[in-house]
């Protein structure tokens, strides 16, 4: 429970459902413009493959850096912070991540 608490204040379970997110999406526009463009049938795959390999890169990123609205800091920066100082991300920063707004009224607080 411990765990789960701090992935959220990190923001990794919301960083991870918009990459799944975006993630489906370029999927789903790979499936149609693989065989439009004629290009080989492993290019589906290789977008697939590349996908898989940044979900593991996004989510450590994720946890080592936050979004604040002094711009992005450090997680063990933001830990030595004073406890009344507002480190929590902006709305606005998250609305040019894509499709993470909606991932945010998911797991709103």
């Amino acid at each position: 429970m411990q765990m789960f608490k701090e992935l959220k204040r990190r923001n990794v379970i919301r960083v991870g459902l918009a990459y799944a997110m975006v993630s489906w999406l370029v999927l789903q526009i790979a499936d149609v413009a693989v065989p439009l463009l004629e290009l080989p049938r492993w290019a589906g795959k290789l977008v697939f493959l590349l996908l898989a390999v940044g979900l593991p890169i996004v989510l450590i990123i994720a946890w080592a850096f936050e979004v604040t609205p002094t711009g992005i800091k450090l997680q063990s920066e933001l830990d030595k912070t004073p406890i009344g100082t507002d480190t929590k991300p902006s709305q606005a920063g998250f609305c040019h991540h894509g499709c993470n707004g909606g991932c945010s009224d998911l797991l709103r607080n």
